[in-house]
């Protein structure tokens, strides 16, 4: 479960850093409240979605509300059999908005 939040939480922001994306630079300004995640606090919360449906729902509401994500699919070669969705990392973005789509879900 670890590496796989590990997964996301890089590959989310790794992906957001290249597309060079408006929605990024508006996060480099230095007056913005996540510039403290950017410049190293990294706060991450990890919460337990109930089935693959959630994930997906939480994947289509970010798409929607063009919030930064990564669905993660594991390529199935150690703890799975087959290839297996098994995370979402949401963000960096406003925790307020975050808590609109996971604020409901159970922290890990």
């Amino acid at each position: 479960m670890c590496a796989q939040v590990a997964h996301a939480s890089m590959a989310v922001l790794l992906r957001w850093y290249a597309s060079g994306s408006k929605e990024y630079r508006i996060f480099i300004h230095p007056n913005d409240p996540a510039q403290e995640w950017l410049n190293g606090a990294f706060t991450k919360i990890v919460v337990g979605a109930p089935d693959l449906q959630t994930l997906f729902d939480i994947q289509a509401e970010c798409i929607e509300k063009n919030i930064p994500h990564y669905l993660i699919k594991d390529a199935g070669k150690t703890e799975f059999k087959e290839p297996t969705y098994t995370c979402i990392a949401v963000g960096p973005y406003h925790s307020e908005d975050i808590d609109k789509i996971t604020g409901d879900l159970k922290l890990l």
